[in-house]
């Protein structure tokens, strides 16, 4: 039993498995992410504290219910995370689930004519391949494109007026996780679109 102990203390024993393959370290820091995004969750809500929820949010909220999407509220902006892998396929291009989604959201902003709309790509940070180089220069161009290619969905093919949506870029410079592991990189690399309620506290 000392012995035992002894190895759980330094360290020296075999490291623990989960039945998904991940090891302790993994589950510890996927465990870290969702408590932050809760932390940021709950200090949005303290934000609009007492306030009604609104018409929009709501419509939004149910769209992406039971996916990787995050909608969140603070204050007059409403908040829509959304995964990389979630919103596209290869090539940037978006994927099957997302554009379905994007056409709701496109008829609830249509609903909502004077809400505004910005969309700011993230990457993680890691070097570029041959190809991603020739296409995006860099990491602050691939979530340019990454932005792009949602504002295109949604005046193109879902009718929002062009001059509602405004487009930005944060590159890697504003990471929300550890980019040395892969899923650090998958929760780095996202898109947010902020809608602006109008008539709502800043």
């Amino acid at each position: 039993m000392r012995a035992l102990l002894l190895l759980l203390l330094t360290g020296c024993g075999s490291s623990h498995r989960y039945p998904g393959g991940g090891d302790l370290e993994n589950q510890l820091e996927r465990e870290v992410v969702a408590l932050q995004q809760k932390t940021r969750a709950l200090e949005a809500e303290l934000l609009t504290c007492g306030e009604t929820e609104t018409a929009l949010y709501a419509e939004v909220h149910q769209i992406f219910v039971g996916t990787e999407v995050r909608v969140d509220k603070d204050g007059r902006h409403l908040l829509i995370v959304l995964p990389a892998d979630y919103a596209f396929g290869s090539e940037l291009h978006l994927r099957t689930e997302a554009r379905m989604a994007f056409d709701l959201v496109g008829t609830a902003l249509n609903a909502h004519p004077d809400a505004e709309v910005q969309i700011t790509g993230h990457t993680e940070d890691r070097m570029l391949n041959g190809e991603e180089l020739a296409e995006f220069g860099d990491m602050y161009g691939m979530g340019f494109v990454m932005a792009s290619r949602i504002r295109t969905a949604l005046v193109d093919d879902f009718n929002v007026r062009t001059e509602r949506i405004v487009i930005a870029t944060a590159g890697q410079g504003q990471p929300i996780a550890d980019n040395d592991t892969p899923f650090g990189q998958r929760m780095n690399r996202r898109v947010v679109v902020r809608i602006d309620e109008p008539g709502r506290a800043p």
